[in-house]
């Protein structure tokens, strides 16, 4: 059981690395073609091209891994079953329950290092191409963001903001509603600028409307900084895109203050985050798929099981994406 362990593992791994850089090879040339008009506008060096390219390499890999793990577990049982192996395995009191678990354990450690590597590798790999290539063809992508609306971490007010710019952490056309434990309305401050500093905002040309003992006050000042009001400028950014280059831990605390702040984008950003986290399970559920796939076919076995495991994988993502919906 050993040898057989042995050589399946040699076998499977082997397989895996080929087809893998094989595919990232073929996605290589997919975000090079893809981009290679860009390049050539721009009038970019070859170098920074093959440079730019090579950056894409690991994120690449992430995505080779479970397809590649697919198509070797299926050539792997396929070839056993077309040379009939599997009853000489049989015949010697091993079953193809004991011998699929060795693929589904192997399966389990490589998605754990597609998880490692991907976090540790593809995803600053991913954040150093996107700078680089916005240096090299002059783009500035900024985090600027638009009718935003947000809560305090407290609960006790409300802030909407036409406008955040992140180049000097200004907000505008404020509108800010400071609330009680129950609810009520304390205060409305309606200002046409704020600007961040040392850890408050400071309104500009804030019209006030404070309540007390069910009276209403009006005044006006041209420089406003409300205590309560202390929330970070990057919670104003668009930041949706960036949680997927964040450092895992960082990403899940902004996604739990999200939660807090910006209740209406937190479905959207933590779907983000978590399929970042999840997908490193591909390899593992892909197969789980080969390896429940009737392989005892006669003829054309290899194409069949693949074909059969492709199918099955199709269905499965599918319903996984759209759930109910996609019946």
């Amino acid at each position: 059981m050993r040898v057989l362990r042995r050589y399946l593992l040699v076998s499977f791994f082997r397989l895996v690395t080929i087809t893998t850089l094989l595919l990232s090879f073929i996605l290589l040339l997919f975000d090079l073609f893809s981009h290679l008009e860009q390049y050539l506008q721009a009038e970019i060096a070859l170098r920074s091209i093959v440079y730019a390219t090579i950056l894409y390499f690991p994120e690449a890999i992430v995505f080779a891994i479970p397809p590649s793990a697919l198509f070797a577990s299926t050539y792997i049982l396929s070839m056993m079953h077309t040379h009939n192996e599997m009853i000489i395995l049989n015949n010697s009191g091993i079953s193809f329950r004991r011998l699929v678990s060795i693929l589904i354990i192997a399966s389990l450690f490589l998605s754990i290092f597609q998880f490692f590597f991907n976090e540790e590798i593809a995803i600053k790999a991913h954040r150093i191409k996107n700078d680089y290539t916005q240096e090299i063809l002059d783009q500035n992508v900024t985090s600027d963001n638009r009718n935003i609306t947000l809560y305090g971490f407290d609960r006790s007010y409300i802030v909407y903001a036409r406008r955040f710019t992140e180049i000097d952490n200004r907000i505008t056309q404020v509108s800010l509603y400071h609330l009680d434990k129950e609810g009520s309305l304390l205060e409305r401050v309606d200002a046409t600028t704020g600007v961040y500093n040392e850890g408050s905002w400071t309104l500009q040309n804030a019209n006030i409307y404070s309540i007390e003992n069910n009276e209403a006050e009006y005044s006006f000042l041209s420089s406003y900084t409300p205590s309560y009001f202390t929330l970070e400028p990057s919670f104003f950014a668009n930041k949706n895109n960036e949680v997927i280059t964040m450092d895992l831990p960082d990403a899940l605390r902004y996604v739990e203050s999200i939660k807090l702040i910006r209740k209406n984008e937190f479905s959207l950003i933590a779907s983000d985050v978590y399929n970042r986290i999840f997908k490193n399970l591909a390899p593992l559920i892909l197969i789980l798929i080969s390896c429940s796939t009737v392989f005892a076919w006669k003829k054309n076995v290899l194409m069949l099981s693949i074909i059969m495991s492709i199918s099955i994988a199709v269905v499965f993502l599918c319903y996984a994406s759209y759930g109910d919906d996609f019946s």
